[in-house]
């Protein structure tokens, strides 16, 4: 036994370091594609002036207070008492996360299901919307809450955000060339100045890379987050479950109601257009990760109940019936038509 939970340990460190890798790897691709885009506008002294601002900005945007983002989300704090078993949940993942402050929890007013992390290691916040609360039960809110902790742990927030800087960042940088070469065209007609195709059509790529690239990170880390959850937690079939309930969310039945027909036919966008992974790639990997019971499955524990978290809304209870039954109507339907 003790062979193949050491196998498992090392395939596991393995899978992170590879996703480390991984990782660095894309965030240097876009820091090459800025600066390859710089050189070709302003040469030398326009890589370094971009390379100051891009700094500059990365800064400016990591010492934006968390208050003035939790402002603007309408994000109030979950009251202790009332969420005393998510508190309790957060401490005993903590006490493996090892993070320099303790991220406090809000919730925000949204009908869809969702969550995530602001901030820092020194300041973050972690939100859930008021519908992720109302329809996730205790097991499936602490996946989510092991999720965002291993974000921050990670410093998935830090590194997101100077990827978005570049993607941004290169993304202005062309458009502004664009509208020099249209300005220079006469110049270059004439053959007073000279620019070569490759570069040309660089400048029209890059945008695209550039955020194929942001994605590409952005899908990286939430399979690493996951991981990371799993190991906080003990428990990788919380956050699956959970996982399968966000996915379901997205059947749209006010959609299908006008316009059912328009629904079945239209395409998914493909993997390497989103910014998370496919659902069920996710899922398969957390399934694979081992169980460890500790301190998190102690509070689960204490706190069985399926609704522990949910506030009772009859709105939501009577949307959430009226959704299985169109939904399912209009599916079968739709398929009668089709014969």
């Amino acid at each position: 036994m003790q062979i193949i939970n050491k196998i498992k340990h090392n395939f596991l460190n393995n899978q992170a370091r590879k996703l480390l890798i991984q990782s660095y790897a894309l965030l240097f691709s876009a820091a090459l594609i800025m600066s390859i885009v710089s050189y070709i506008i302003a040469g030398y002294i326009g890589l370094v002036i971009a390379v100051l601002m891009l700094v500059q900005v990365c800064i400016r945007t990591l010492k934006i207070p968390i208050s003035e983002t939790l402002s603007k989300l309408r994000a109030t704090p979950l009251n202790f008492t009332r969420f005393a078993n998510l508190y309790q949940l957060q401490s005993a993942l903590l006490t493996n996360a090892k993070l320099k402050s303790i991220p406090q929890l809000y919730s925000m007013p949204s009908n869809s299901m969702n969550a995530f992390a602001i901030g820092t290691d020194n300041a973050s916040a972690i939100v859930f919307t008021e519908a992720m609360l109302n329809r996730l039960d205790t097991r499936e809110i602490g996946g989510v809450l092991a999720h965002e902790i291993a974000h921050i742990k990670n410093h998935d927030l830090i590194l997101m955000n100077i990827s978005n800087a570049l993607w941004r960042f290169t993304h202005n940088l062309c458009q502004l060339s664009q509208v020099l070469v249209l300005l220079m065209i006469p110049l270059i007609f004439f053959g007073i100045l000279q620019m070569s195709l490759s570069s040309l059509l660089f400048l029209f790529f890059a945008p695209f890379l550039a955020i194929l690239i942001h994605l590409a990170l952005s899908r990286t880390r939430e399979f690493e987050a996951d991981r990371v959850a799993s190991e906080l937690s003990g428990d990788p079939k919380g956050l699956a479950m959970a996982l399968k309930k966000l996915d379901s969310q997205k059947f749209n039945w006010w959609k299908l109601l006008f316009n059912y027909s328009q629904h079945y036919q239209e395409p998914e966008p493909a993997n390497y257009l989103k910014t998370h992974p496919p659902t069920r790639d996710r899922i398969d990997k957390l399934l694979s990760y081992p169980v460890q019971q500790g301190a998190y499955w102690r509070v689960l524990h204490n706190y069985n109940h399926p609704k522990a978290f949910r506030r009772y809304d009859n709105f939501n209870h009577s949307i959430g019936r009226l959704n299985q039954i169109l939904s399912r109507f209009l599916w079968n339907f739709s398929t009668f038509r089709r014969f």
